[in-house]
């Protein structure tokens, strides 16, 4: 029974790991829709950016879930108006 107490640990572990790796990337997400948005012209650069920490953290998510994803979320997060 202990081997498999020390698998979940070492499974719990591993999600600890990547849901602070998901919240980093949610902080950096928002601050780069902060900074286009704060620009009267938008901010091509900060929206590069922005779209590729929202794709990493959907390949992330993908990972977790095993689940493909249909849209790619840069697209679906511009396509809400949130940036």
């Amino acid at each position: 029974m202990e081997g498999n107490d020390d698998q979940l640990e070492d499974r719990l572990g591993g999600l600890i790991n990547v849901s602070g790796k998901l919240r980093m990337l949610s902080h950096r997400a928002v601050m780069f829709a902060l900074l286009d948005a704060g620009s009267p012209e938008g901010d091509p650069e900060a929206s590069a950016h922005l779209d590729a920490t929202v794709e990493e953290f959907g390949s992330i998510v993908a990972l977790i879930t095993g689940e493909g994803r249909g849209e790619k979320l840069p697209h679906a997060v511009h396509a809400t108006g949130a940036c």
